[in-house]
């Protein structure tokens, strides 16, 4: 019975590793959108992103509920039942959980990386748009400017095109 439970997690986390390699290339894209300012492909990615999750979610808690099963059937506790851990419990297995175990780390710090990344230009982004909007507000308000001379003053010309509905 641990056999075929062991195969079935073995399924879903390659499932799981499969899901979480093709992430890597759309980070890299959704990377270059976002160094390009292409806010119509960032927002693409978001979207695609979120169905991403959904569906490593979903192969998240059917692992879950098989490390449950295997968990009971070793008397360990599932949070404690790692990839290290199975192949030390169960040593048929190591032969095909370590490449899994390595394979696993490759791919999430090549993530970790790239979406650590994202986040820091994302954020640099919103910086900017935060700076430029405080500036725009600041320019349309009215209150005193100097003049050439000095002299504190209105602005007025500049103004006189727009109003408070623009």
């Amino acid at each position: 019975m641990i056999d075929a439970t062991f195969g079935e997690l073995e399924a879903v986390l390659a499932s799981e590793l499969e899901e979480l390699r093709r992430l890597v290339p759309m980070l890299e894209d959704e990377e270059r959108a976002l160094r390009g300012a292409d806010v119509p492909a960032v927002l693409t990615f978001t979207e695609k992103k979120a169905g991403f999750a959904r569906r490593i979610g979903g192969l998240e808690n059917r692992r879950r509920a098989l490390a449950t099963v295997l968990g009971a059937r070793l008397d360990i506790s599932p949070e404690s039942l790692t990839l290290s851990r199975l192949g030390t419990l169960v040593p048929p297995s190591q032969s095909r959980i370590a490449p899994l175990r390595g394979e696993f780390r490759e791919v999430l710090d090549r993530l970790l990386a790239l979406n650590s990344r994202n986040a820091f230009l994302m954020e640099q982004s919103l910086g900017s748009l935060q700076r430029l909007l405080a500036d725009l507000i600041a320019g349309l308000s009215p209150g005193n400017t100097y003049a050439s001379d000095g002299r504190a003053g209105h602005l007025t010309s500049a103004l006189q095109l727009l109003d408070r509905r623009a």
